[in-house]
């Protein structure tokens, strides 16, 4: 199970051993009698991972509105988004704030126009 991991792409140091600490820190009724008890809680925590180094540098320091910052995790997470979910402006505004890249964004299928010089 844990090779499965690993060729997978999961970090043992970073991911997998801080899983098993978290999930065997309590006394349990019954014992744990398989890897597959962690694999739900790995994947997770690989998950998060990833959507963390796909937020630019400093982007949790930035003072952005409740709004945008629900925009920015929907963009940053691997839900569903809808194709119109995502105007022009709050694209241009998640940029701005440095809460997501043009390649994520891109990646999620949003179209990024280029900004209008303004006068």
């Amino acid at each position: 199970m844990i090779a499965g991991w690993l060729q997978d792409g999961i970090d043992f140091d970073a991911v997998i051993l801080p899983v098993i600490r978290a999930r065997t820190t309590q006394i349990r009724i019954s014992p744990i009698r398989t890897w597959g008890y962690f694999t739900d809680a790995v994947r997770a925590a690989h998950q998060q991972r990833l959507r963390q180094q796909a937020r630019p540098q400093g982007a949790e320091k930035t003072s952005a509105s409740p709004q945008l910052r629900f925009y920015a995790d929907w963009v940053n997470a691997d839900r569903y988004l809808p194709p119109s979910a995502i105007t022009n402006a709050t694209a241009h505004a998640l940029l701005a704030a440095g809460l997501t890249t043009t390649e994520r964004l891109a990646q999620r299928g949003v179209p990024i126009p280029a900004m209008k010089e303004q006068p």
